[in-house]
């Protein structure tokens, strides 16, 4: 099936990590011929990446930056813009959960945090990126969202706060850019393997219950994401905006 997204640009946030869903959606994106901007916090990372593809002859730019400041954020899309001429797909990945605890015990500051990650990020980004979609009459959003937004995760308040946040920008972004041919959806993630399960961050239990909850049995993968992602970045997406599309083995079917 043909994209027709070759020479296309997209910025990707939240790419450092090798086996992340950023990554994953950029290497998908870099073989359908997208050129390539890779932004995070961690240049180490998004350097690394942007080696990895140059190597394979793709385009892409690597640039570290705090998504939560907003001057760094314009410097990034005047800088790929110098590079490229314009952004035509932004896909917003990078999130922040730093605190488990509930919403009577976790403290403010980190509540602030992490909504400025994974919430104020995706708006300075889209804030950015749109005046030069719209110059086209064309683009492609694409957000990063959890089920946990829909469901509710105990001791993960802000991330649940911040993703439900996005779901709720994501439809407002939809309705304000429709007639200008941009579209914005959001992905509504179950568990999927990413890196974090690798480093052992959730014991082998917690794991478990989460798996008793999926009916598909497994959990999703970040090349599963991203190959849904790159569907969605393309025209043959152009008729569907203001989607939350739930891609999580069943789970919230319930058990």
């Amino acid at each position: 099936m043909e994209l027709d997204i070759k020479g296309k640009v997209a910025l990707v946030n939240g790419a450092a990590s090798e086996k992340g869903i950023g990554s994953a959606i950029a290497r998908a994106l870099a073989r359908e011929g997208v050129r390539l901007v890779l932004t995070d916090v961690l240049q180490e990372g998004v350097d690394s990446l942007a080696t990895e593809l140059g190597q394979q002859g793709k385009e892409a730019l690597a640039i570290g930056a705090d998504q939560t400041r907003h001057d760094e954020v314009r410097s990034v899309v005047e800088n790929a813009t110098d590079c490229f001429g314009s952004i035509d797909i932004l896909v917003n990945c990078a999130a922040l959960t730093s605190n488990l605890g509930s919403v009577a015990s976790m403290d403010p500051e980190r509540w602030r945090r992490e909504l400025d990650v994974s919430l104020t990020g995706p708006y300075l980004w889209s804030r950015e990126v749109i005046p030069l979609m719209r110059k086209k009459n064309w683009g492609r959003i694409v957000n990063i969202s959890s089920t946990n937004a829909v469901t509710g995760q105990p001791g993960v308040p802000g991330y649940v706060a911040a993703k439900g946040g996005l779901n709720s920008l994501t439809r407002q972004v939809a309705r304000e850019q429709a007639s200008r041919g941009i579209t914005c959806n959001a992905l509504v993630l179950g568990p999927i393997h990413t890196g974090i399960y690798d480093r052992g961050v959730f014991d082998e239990e917690t794991v478990q219950r989460m798996m008793e909850r999926v009916p598909l049995g497994r959990m999703g993968t970040p090349e599963e994401v991203a190959q849904l992602a790159t569907f969605i970045c393309s025209p043959l997406s152009g008729f569907m905006t203001g989607e939350l599309i739930t891609f999580d083995g069943g789970m919230t079917l319930g058990r």
